[in-house]
């Protein structure tokens, strides 16, 4: 999740199945985001904590953009869930 928030009227739509506990989800977001505030981020990344959804939050000093640290973090965390040796 980029810059955005978990909805709450989506959570009665998630599946209540422990499978979502093996689910990884990475939430990026910026500190000084100007459209979406980084407090519907932080609330999403505890909703699904409480859910026992493995999650890696990143937050970065930047508004609405995506930064180099950003994307090499994207990168890595992608490739330590699918390419691991």
């Amino acid at each position: 999740m980029l810059s955005s928030w978990l909805p709450q009227d989506l959570l009665s739509t998630l599946p209540d199945v422990p499978a979502t506990e093996q689910l990884p989800v990475l939430i990026q977001h910026g500190s000084r985001d100007e459209l979406v505030d980084i407090g519907r981020a932080r609330q999403s990344v505890e909703t699904l904590r409480n859910l026992r959804v493995p999650i890696t939050y990143r937050e970065y000093d930047m508004g609405t953009r995506s930064a180099a640290r950003s994307f090499g973090d994207l990168s890595a965390w992608l490739r330590r869930r699918c390419c691991p040796r």
